[in-house]
Formats: C-alpha cells, sequence, structure tokens
C-alpha cells in the first residue's frame, strides 16, 4: 500500500483489517429491509454492505457522503436520496423501500493494492450485481453504464438517482485517478471518480 494511502487511512481511521468469508456470512443487516452483503461474480467481490450517513457539514453548509470503516466493506448510504441537516437519515433508501429510486453504495479503491473497489472500473457492462438483504431476499442488478469523471465535474444529483426512471437503481462509486483531489472537509483524496449504474432486473 502506497504512503500515500496508508497516510489517509490513519488519519481518516479507516481499518485495513482482512474480513474472512465467514465474517461476511454471519454478518447480519440491522433490519430486514437493509442490504447485508453485496456480491460482483464478474469482478470475484462479495463483501459486507456497512451503513454510512452524511459528514458533518463544512464552512459553507455543504456535506458529503460518508465511507466505510473497513477498506474490504462497501459502505451502504443510508439516508434518503437528496437528504440535508441533522435528520438527514430519518428515511433511507433501499432495494426494499424506494421503489423506482436509486440506492447508493461507495468502497474504497487503493491503486490495485486490495481495497474492495480497486477493481470497480474495469466491470463488465451487463455484469451481475446481487444485493442480500436482512430479509435474506437478493435483488439482481444489471450494469448498464460505467462512467469515469473528474471529481470537480462530479453530478451527484445523476450518481444519487436511477439511470432508468423506469426500474429501481443501484449506483456504485469509488475514487480513481491521482492524489491531487480535496474532498469537502479539505482531505487529500483522488481527483476522479468511478461510478457504475445499474438497474434491477
Amino acid at each position: 500500500m502506497t504512503t500515500k494511502i496508508a497516510e489517509r487511512n490513519k488519519e481518516l481511521d479507516i481499518s485495513t483489517e482482512p474480513v474472512t468469508e465467514k465474517q461476511i456470512e454471519e454478518y447480519v443487516a440491522t433490519a430486514f429491509d437493509k442490504p447485508q452483503t453485496i456480491s460482483i461474480p464478474s469482478l470475484g467481490i462479495k463483501a459486507r454492505t456497512t451503513e454510512i450517513g452524511l459528514l458533518p457539514a463544512n464552512k459553507d453548509g455543504v456535506q458529503q457522503m460518508d465511507s466505510p470503516k473497513n477498506i474490504n466493506d462497501v459502505g451502504w448510504y443510508n439516508c434518503k436520496i437528496g437528504a440535508t441537516g441533522k435528520n438527514a437519515c430519518a428515511n433511507y433508501t433501499s432495494p426494499e423501500t424506494d421503489g423506482l429510486g436509486a440506492t447508493v453504495m461507495n468502497g474504497h479503491s487503493c491503486e490495485g493494492r486490495g481495497c474492495v473497489f480497486d477493481k470497480l472500473a474495469q466491470i463488465p457492462t451487463g455484469s451481475d450485481i446481487i444485493v442480500r438483504m436482512g430479509s435474506g431476499h437478493e435483488y439482481h442488478f444489471r450494469v448498464q453504464s460505467v462512467e469515469t469523471v473528474d471529481l470537480a465535474s462530479l453530478n451527484m444529483t445523476r450518481a444519487m438517482a436511477s439511470i432508468d426512471q423506469n426500474k429501481a437503481g443501484l449506483n456504485l462509486i469509488t475514487c480513481d485517478g491521482e492524489w491531487t483531489g480535496k474532498d469537502s472537509r479539505g482531505k487529500t483524496t483522488m481527483n476522479k471518480r468511478v461510478v457504475v449504474y445499474s438497474v434491477m432486473e
């Protein structure tokens, strides 16, 4: 792992502790209608989906999505899309709660050095993504589009909406590029984002 990644993980208290297959299998969502695990067979990914919300607002009142606390987990954004303020996460978006909206998840990438979404930009169109819920039900999503955009140009309204207004969506986000960007807290981050758009089958 590069010095830059190691420094960022330490600064943000992000764990690099391995997650075993047994830990994934035994992981339990906090409610039946919340995502529990995500699998992407084409990339060899199976991971826990831990809940993430919004980070505190910066001096300009801007809030951003948090990220998982382990490089091997995928973060499920547990706030209603577009929500802001103190009670932003009172309602959440998941495959079982939001009709034709989008569920949003993110994960870390670390230049091919062991993070869960290192290969996300390589996911083939048409790939199957499987979200297992706390209820045990599995939802299948089919990848429609993969985009890599500059951080400064990232359209979060688009990234947090279904690519097909007639189908429920699942959008995955990770970092890419060089370590020249800044997040809303002023912390160093990569200067690009990969966004994968998929829809429920």
